[in-house]
C-alpha cells in the first residue's frame, strides 16, 4: 500500500506541471498582428469617375491565422491618384495597415450615329437646339450629344456663361476641368480642331477626341474618343449651303434665335472700291491704297487688283511715321511684292531700325508694336529674333487690366491678333498667351452691342477679322459672337452696306466709304491679316539685325500726331467736332499726359494724315479706332483647341493653349 500511495503521489506531481501548462496555453490570447505588404502602384482606365475597380491586393501573413482578411479604402476614386490604405486582420482581431498609390484616369472609345439636329441642356438648365449646317455636314456636339443619349458616355456638361462662343465643354463622365488651370482640349481626325463643338462640322468616317489639358498644354491624360460612324437625317433639320454667295441669307443656327444673318455682298463691295480707284491703281491717298490691296488680296477683282499691284511696283509714297511703313509693307505682302527689293524703297529695314531694345517706335504707343508683328512675321522674323521676344513682352505689358489694349475693341482686336502668333516666343509662357487672350475675349464679349457689333463698322471690322484668324476659309459659320439680340458682327458689318455696294452711308465722304469698305471686305472674306499676307525670306547682310538697328536709308520717325493719324480708324459721326486724343502709356510702364488736338473737320475731309472726324472726346489710347466702355469682367472660358503657328489662326493656338481661358471658339 505505500509503494501504491508512493507511486500516485509520483504521477500526481509530474502530471501537474503538464496540466497546468496545457491550461496557461490554451487561454493566452493572440496579440501578434499580421504581417502586411502592399502592391504596387496601380494605374487603370474608367469610364465614369468616380470609379470602382478590382485592385491587385496586398499580401498578408500571419503565425496563428493561415489567411488573413484584406481590406481596402476608399472603394471608389475620384480622377488622379488616390492613396489607398491597406488593412489585413486575422482571426482574433489583429490588424496591421500599409498604404499604396492607385490612378485613375478617363478613357472612353465610342462610336456614334449623329442625328442631324439635337437638343444639348446647358449647366444653367436651358435648352439649345443645333441644326446641321448641310445635309452632308452635322455637328460635333450632336455627336457628343448622341454619345450621351446612347450611354457610351454616362454624362456631359456643357456651359453657357458666354452665350457669344456657344456651349463649351466643362465635364464628362464625371470629370470636370478645373477653369483656373484646366480645359478639355479638342481634335479633330488627329489635329487640334479649328472650331469648337457647336460649329465643328462633321462628316462620316471622322474622328473628335476630347482631351483633357492644363494651361501649360500638358495632356493630362483623360480622353473621350468618339467615332462617327454615320449622319442621320431627320425630318426637322435644316440646311444651309455652305457656298452659299455673298449677300445670301444664312440661317442662325447654335442659339441665334432663328435669326437670318445677311452677309456682307462682297462682290458688290469690291466693284465699288474699283469705282474709286485712279487710272493708275492708286486711290486718293497712300493710307486708301494700301487698305485697298488688302482688302483686293482678301477678295480677288481681278483686274482692279492687278492695275493695283502694278502700281505699287514703283510707288514711292511720302511716308512719315512706323505705322505708315508697317502698313505699306503689310500692303506689299498682301499682293505678291518683296518689301525689301521689290519696289524701289525698303519698307522694312525702318521698321527694325525703330526698334530701341525694348519696344518699336513712340514708347508711349502701343499701335507701332502691335502693327509691326504683322509685316515682320511675313518678313523672315520670328521667335528666335530678340526684336520679336522684346515686342512680345511690349504688347503683353500694355494690355489693360480690363483685358483691353487702349480701351477700345479694335486695338484689343488688332492686338489679339499679333499677340496669337507669338506662341512658342521665348521668355513668354503660353499660359500667359493664353491667359491675355482670354482676358481679351472677355473685354470684346462685354462691350458687344446688341445689333452684334461694336459701336461703328470699322472697329466691327476689326473684331471680325480678328475671330476670322480661327475660322478661315468658312466665313458663313465664322460667327462666334452672339450679341444678346441674336445678332452676330457680320451682321452689323452687312447693314452698313449701302445699294452701291459701298460701306457708309452716301452721303458720307468718298475716303471714308472706300476706308470702311476695304475694312469691311476683309472683314467679310473669313481671312485674318497674317492670312492676306505672303511670306519672304530676310535678306542676308543687309545691316538688319535680329536687335534692330542700323538701317541704311529713310528711317522712319513715330511721331504722336502721324502714328495717330495714318493708323486711325476711327469712323465719322453725325457730328464734325474733331476728335481730341490723349496718348497714353500703358499703366505699367507709366503714363504720358501728351494731349493733341486733331486739324478741324474740314481740313480732316482732305488731309487723310489725321484722324477721321468724331465726336469730341478725351481717348486714353494710342491707336486707331473708338474706345468702348469697359466694364469689369470676368475671365471666360472657351472650349476650341487649335494651331496657332505663324501661318494658322491665332485662336488654334489659343484653344490650344488656353482654352479654358479663352470665350469666343475661334
Amino acid at each position: 500500500m505505500k509503494i501504491h500511495f508512493f507511486l500516485a503521489a509520483l504521477i500526481a506531481s509530474t502530471l501537474i506541471p503538464f496540466v497546468a501548462f496545457a491550461d496557461e496555453a490554451t487561454t493566452t490570447p493572440d496579440t501578434t498582428a499580421p504581417t502586411i505588404t502592399a502592391p504596387v502602384e496601380q494605374t487603370f482606365a474608367a469610364t465614369a469617375i468616380p470609379a470602382s475597380s478590382l485592385l491587385i491586393a496586398a499580401t498578408a501573413t500571419d503565425d496563428i491565422d493561415s489567411a488573413p482578411v484584406v481590406t481596402y479604402a476608399p472603394q471608389s476614386f475620384q480622377l488622379g491618384t488616390t492613396t489607398v490604405t491597406w488593412t489585413a486582420t486575422d482571426a482574433s482581431g489583429n490588424s496591421a495597415t500599409t498604404t499604396s498609390q492607385v490612378g485613375v484616369y478617363l478613357r472612353i472609345d465610342a462610336s456614334v450615329d449623329v442625328p442631324a439636329s439635337c437638343n444639348v441642356t446647358d449647366t444653367d438648365s436651358v435648352v439649345h437646339n443645333y441644326q446641321a449646317a448641310s445635309s452632308t455636314s452635322y455637328l460635333g456636339i450632336c455627336a457628343l450629344s448622341a454619345a450621351v443619349a446612347s450611354s457610351s458616355i454616362s454624362s456631359a456638361q456643357l456651359s453657357n456663361q458666354f452665350p457669344s462662343i456657344g456651349l463649351f465643354v466643362t465635364a464628362l463622365a464625371g470629370v470636370a476641368a478645373d477653369p483656373s488651370s484646366q480645359y478639355w482640349a479638342l481634335y479633330q481626325n488627329g489635329s487640334f480642331a479649328s472650331l469648337g463643338l457647336s460649329q465643328l462640322p462633321i462628316v462620316a468616317g471622322d474622328t473628335i477626341v476630347l482631351q483633357l489639358h492644363d494651361f501649360s498644354d500638358n495632356n493630362l491624360g483623360s480622353e473621350v474618343t468618339l467615332h462617327i460612324v454615320s449622319l442621320i437625317a431627320t425630318s426637322t433639320a435644316t440646311t444651309t449651303d455652305d457656298s452659299s454667295p455673298s449677300g445670301t441669307p444664312v440661317s442662325g443656327g447654335g442659339g441665334t434665335g432663328g435669326i437670318t444673318h445677311y452677309p456682307l455682298n462682297i462682290s458688290s463691295a469690291l466693284s465699288y472700291l474699283a469705282s474709286k480707284q485712279n487710272g493708275d491703281g492708286s486711290f486718293s491717298s497712300s493710307l486708301l491704297t494700301d487698305w485697298a490691296a488688302l482688302a483686293f488680296a482678301a477678295s480677288d477683282p481681278g483686274a482692279s487688283k492687278t492695275l493695283l499691284r502694278n502700281y505699287l511696283l514703283s510707288a514711292k509714297p511720302a511716308l512719315s511715321s512706323i505705322t505708315d511703313y508697317e502698313r505699306h509693307a503689310m500692303a506689299l505682302e498682301a499682293l505678291g511684292i518683296d518689301p525689301y527689293s521689290g519696289t524701289p524703297m525698303d519698307y522694312i529695314t525702318p521698321i527694325v531700325s525703330a526698334f530701341d531694345g525694348t519696344q518699336i517706335g513712340d514708347p508711349n504707343l502701343d499701335n507701332d508694336d502691335i502693327f509691326a508683328i504683322f509685316p515682320l512675321i511675313r518678313a523672315g522674323y520670328g521667335p528666335s529674333d530678340t526684336i520679336i521676344q522684346k515686342e512680345a513682352a511690349f504688347i503683353l505689358s500694355a494690355q489693360r487690366p480690363d483685358g483691353s489694349w487702349d480701351g477700345s475693341a479694335d486695338m484689343t482686336a488688332a492686338a489679339a491678333q499679333a499677340v496669337g502668333l507669338l506662341f512658342g516666343t521665348p521668355g513668354i509662357k503660353s499660359s500667359t498667351l493664353g491667359q491675355s487672350l482670354g482676358k481679351a475675349q472677355a473685354y470684346l464679349v462685354s462691350t458687344q452691342q446688341a445689333d452684334g457689333g461694336w459701336g461703328s463698322v470699322d472697329s466691327t471690322s476689326w473684331v471680325q477679322t480678328m475671330i476670322n484668324s480661327t475660322y478661315e476659309g468658312d466665313p458663313t459659320r465664322a460667327i462666334p459672337y452672339t450679341s444678346s439680340g441674336g445678332y452676330v458682327p457680320g451682321d452689323a458689318i452687312a447693314r452698313a452696306q449701302q445699294s452701291d455696294g459701298g460701306v457708309r452711308p452716301a452721303t458720307d465722304t468718298a475716303d471714308n466709304r472706300v476706308w470702311s469698305t476695304s475694312y469691311a471686305v476683309t472683314a467679310a472674306s473669313g481671312k485674318s491679316w497674317l492670312t492676306v499676307l505672303q511670306p519672304f525670306s530676310r535678306p542676308p547682310a543687309q545691316g538688319i539685325t535680329s536687335s534692330g538697328g542700323g538701317v541704311l536709308e529713310n528711317t522712319a520717325t513715330s511721331t504722336a500726331t502721324s502714328t495717330q493719324a495714318t493708323a486711325s480708324t476711327t469712323p465719322p459721326t453725325a457730328t464734325s467736332t474733331p476728335e481730341v486724343v490723349a496718348t497714353v502709356t500703358p499703366t505699367v510702364l507709366g503714363t504720358s499726359t501728351t494731349t493733341i488736338e486733331t486739324a478741324s473737320s474740314t481740313a480732316s475731309s482732305t488731309k487723310l494724315t489725321t484722324p477721321k472726324p468724331v465726336k469730341k472726346k478725351s481717348i486714353v489710347k494710342k491707336s486707331v479706332l473708338p474706345p468702348s466702355v469697359a466694364p469689369t469682367t470676368s475671365v471666360p472660358i472657351t472650349q476650341t483647341a487649335a494651331a496657332a503657328n505663324v501661318g494658322g489662326g491665332f485662336l488654334n493656338k489659343i484653344f490650344h493653349s488656353i482654352s479654358s481661358f479663352f470665350s469666343w471658339l475661334f
